[in-house]
Order: structure tokens, then C-alpha cells, then sequence
């Protein structure tokens, strides 16, 4: 299941369909958080506190593994694998601030069998330079990826000349104010040009689309057989 959260306290949950709010959490204020974090330890709900207002997609799946062709190489996991009792088997995921106000949530819950369940967060890591070229080199291809990446430094190409042209115009004389300009326009129609192909807007596109799809965190839940050593948590 993949949905999108939002939520004016900063915190998503994911809990049982049972579990109710205390009156004790009233807000997304210090002493609430405490109390939160004492029912997450006991393994009745797990929760991700970004301490600010949010809108993210979040994706939950619950076997051994992600689904074929999820981009698990893009993900690192945040925390650990937490406990996450399901009593009666509904998975619901929602914001703090919507199970305070007894709100329905966006989606359906998910329906799993009851029990104990192991949770474990990975977020999507932005700043893996290497794998995310890697994967979208193989979504797009590698010769489409390169030529992407060919046409894009042609932008930086054209920023050099275009920054001396106007140096030179404040600086120095009219005249090799213009012809700095002159030669960054020349530059600059290579990459004008290339962006506009049908190739690299066919590539863009499915890059865009694909980033867009993408979301922030998946929560992966395994049933447990035992659940003893395994406590509950929070990230």
C-alpha cells in the first residue's frame, strides 16, 4: 500500500485498528511526544517524528520482502526493526494530529493476520550519488543516462562565458562585454537545443516521473514467531 500522510504535528503513526489515543496525547507538545514514546516502547504503536508539519508518501509492505522492481539500493534503514503488535490484524498508518482528532484516515487499514510484527523504516537517500545514477541508468538506459548527463554539462558550459560577459560589461569595456557574450550565446545553443529533442525530453520525463513516484519512507513489517528479545520504538 502506498498513500500520503500529512500532518500539522510532524509525526506519522502506525498502529493497530484497536489502539485508541490516550487522553494523555493531546498534542504534538514534549510531555505528549513522552507518552508516545512510552507506548511505542511497549510495542503498541511505532511512529516517525519529523518534528515538523509534513506531506509525504509512504509506502508499507509486509512479507520478507519489497515488491519486484521496488529500489530498495535507493533506501537505507533508519533505526532498527521495532516490535508492532497487531491484536486484531488492521494496520493503520495516518498523522498524529488526524488520531488525535479521532479523524478517518486517507486509506483503508490494511489487513494482516494478528500478532506480533517486526517494523523497520528505510527512508529514501537522497544524497547516494552512485546508486541513484546506477538505477537510473538501468531504468532509462545506460546510453540514455549518459547522454542526459552529456547534454547537462553543456549547461554549465554555457555559464562560465555568460558570467565573464557581464564582468566585462561592468568592469571593463562595452566591446569585450559583448564579444564574451557573443561566445556564450554560441555555447549556450548546443544544450538549447539538445533539451528541446524529442530523446531528452522522452528521458526527463521518465526521470521526473519516477523521482516523483518515489516515497520518502517504507515501512516493512514481518510477522514474528517469536517476539521475545524484540522490543518497540520510534524514529
Amino acid at each position: 500500500m502506498k498513500t500520503t500522510i500529512e500532518d500539522d504535528l510532524g509525526v506519522l503513526i502506525a498502529r493497530d485498528g484497536s489502539c485508541a489515543c490516550p487522553d494523555v496525547v493531546t498534542d504534538g507538545g514534549r510531555e505528549s511526544r513522552t507518552h508516545l514514546k512510552e507506548i511505542a516502547r511497549a510495542g503498541n504503536l511505532f511512529f516517525i517524528d519529523r518534528e515538523d508539519p509534513f506531506r509525504m508518501s509512504v509506502q508499507v509492505v509486509a512479507g520478507e520482502e519489497p515488491p519486484p522492481g521496488f529500489p530498495t539500493e535507493l533506501y537505507r534503514t533508519v533505526g532498527g526493526n521495532y516490535l508492532l503488535n497487531l491484536p486484531s490484524g488492521a494496520l493503520k498508518v495516518q498523522g498524529l494530529d488526524s488520531w488525535i482528532a479521532g479523524k478517518p484516515e486517507s486509506t483503508e487499514p490494511i489487513q494482516l493476520e494478528p500478532g506480533a510484527y517486526s517494523v523497520e523504516a528505510l527512508e529514501l537517500e537522497s544524497h547516494d550519488l552512485t546508486e541513484y545514477e546506477g538505477y537510473m541508468s538501468k531504468l532509462v538506459g545506460s546510453d540514455n543516462w549518459a547522454f542526459r548527463g552529456r547534454v547537462d554539462r553543456l549547461y554549465l558550459l554555457g555559464c562560465l562565458p555568460t558570467a565573464i560577459a557581464l564582468v566585462l560589461a561592468i568592469f571593463s569595456t562595452l566591446t569585450l562585454g559583448l564579444y564574451a557574450g557573443l561566445t556564450a550565446a554560441v555555447l549556450w545553443l548546443p544544450y538549447l537545443i539538445l533539451t528541446r529533442s524529442r530523446r531528452y525530453r522522452a528521458i526527463d520525463e521518465k526521470v521526473s516521473t519516477t523521482e516523483c513516484g518515489l516515497p520518502l519512507f517504507l515501512l516493512h513489517l514481518r510477522k514474528l514467531r517469536d517476539p521475545e528479545g524484540i522490543i518497540g520504538g520510534y524514529i
